[in-house]
C-alpha cells in the first residue's frame, strides 16, 4: 500500500484523521524501519505547523480553558429562557460550541426568532466578547487556506 511513497524518496505528506494516524504509522514501520521523507499528519496539525514555520500566526486557537470559561460566561447571562439552569457537561459544551460556530457562519438577520435562537444569539455575543481575538480552529483554517502549498 505504501511502497510507492517509500520508494519515491520525495518529501511526502499523508493526511489522515487523528484516529487513523497510529494505524498508518504502524503500517509504514512494517514496510521500512525508518521513513524520514514521509510525514503522517492531520490537516489541522499540518496547517498549524506550516503557520508556525512561516511565522504567520496572527490568530490564536481557542484554548480549552478559555473555551470553557467563555461558554460558562455565556450561560451566566440574565434572562435566559431556553438555556436557563443548564448544567455544564462535556456534551452541552460541545453542542454550544457547534451552535456558536453555526451562528458565526450566518448573518444575524437569517437566524430564526424564537426563545432558543434568541438565547443562543445573546449567549454567542457574550461568548465572542469573552474570547476576543481567539478563533475556532475552523476560522483559523479558513483564514490561512491560501498559504497551503
Amino acid at each position: 500500500m505504501f511502497k510507492e511513497y517509500i520508494e519515491n524518496k520525495q518529501k511526502t505528506v499523508i493526511f489522515v484523521s487523528e484516529e487513523q494516524k497510529a494505524f498508518v504509522e504502524r503500517k509504514l514501520l512494517e514496510e521500512v524501519p525508518a521513513y524520514f521523507h514521509i510525514t503522517v499528519t492531520t490537516i489541522e496539525r499540518y496547517v498549524l505547523d506550516l503557520l508556525k514555520k512561516n511565522h504567520l500566526f496572527q490568530y490564536q486557537l481557542l484554548s480549552k480553558k478559555t473555551s470553557l470559561l467563555a461558554v460558562k460566561k455565556s450561560l451566566e447571562i440574565d434572562q435566559l429562557n431556553y438555556f436557563k439552569d443548564v448544567q455544564l457537561s462535556e456534551g452541552i459544551i460541545n453542542a454550544l460550541l457547534d451552535a456558536y460556530q453555526i451562528i458565526a457562519d450566518l448573518p444575524f438577520d437569517e437566524i430564526p426568532d424564537d426563545h432558543k435562537w434568541n438565547d443562543l444569539k445573546r449567549m454567542y455575543q457574550v461568548f465572542c466578547e469573552y474570547k476576543q481575538h481567539e478563533c475556532f480552529l475552523e476560522e483559523l483554517l479558513y483564514k490561512v487556506i491560501t498559504y497551503i502549498p
